[in-house]
């Protein structure tokens, strides 16, 4: 029984126990009285056991509810998790700046791969890539600078018949190199 119940009933008993006293007294009116307000507290019970009863119904549905919406609030959680780990994955591919710590960023548990991770590592590999062709290109410039600072070193002695084969030969090279370079610039350009 609810405290509203037990409330109810021992007004009930007490109202009961002050007629009482009044019966030995008390005309059959009294007690036809008394008899109709115990009925009428009966069913005022009943109706609040009813009601109690409502009450523990729809207090099982919320909490089946509840129960529905913890375990959809932990899926929740579960994947937020996932996505922080999948954006953290992203930041460690992009630290890598060699082969070496690429291949060791990449390393991770599969539901941590991402279509953005991979976008993030295709970008490292193109700028690893990058920067191995200017270490390329590099060789080929500092070769050329160190003909051109000979040339520049040795141009006021050409005057002779020896020194013109000479610069013609240091000429052709300078032109070889050139075009080696506007080749590979083509090439990349191509791709």
């Amino acid at each position: 029984m609810s405290s509203e119940a037990l409330r109810l009933a021992d007004e009930l008993v007490e109202e009961a126990e002050r007629r009482v006293c009044h019966v030995a007294m008390a005309p059959a009116s009294l007690l036809k009285d008394s008899a109709s307000l115990l009925r009428t507290q009966a069913a005022r019970i009943a109706e609040l056991e009813a009601k109690i009863a409502e009450e523990d119904a729809r207090t099982t549905r919320i909490c089946g509810l509840l129960g529905a919406s913890n375990a959809e609030r932990d899926q929740l959680r579960a994947e937020l998790e996932t996505e922080r780990m999948r954006l953290a994955a992203c930041g460690v591919i992009a630290t890598s700046n060699t082969p070496e710590s690429a291949v060791a960023n990449r390393v991770m548990l599969p539901e941590f791969w991402s279509a953005s991770a991979q976008d993030v590592a295709s970008a490292v590999d193109r700028e690893m890539a990058l920067r191995a062709e200017v270490e390329r290109l590099r060789e080929f410039f500092d070769a050329d600078m160190a003909v051109a600072k000979i040339y520049d070193e040795v141009s006021p002695g050409l005057t002779s018949p020896k020194g013109a084969e000479w610069s013609d030969r240091v000429e052709a090279a300078i032109a070889r190199r050139c075009a080696a370079v506007i080749a590979i610039e083509a090439a990349k350009e191509a791709k």
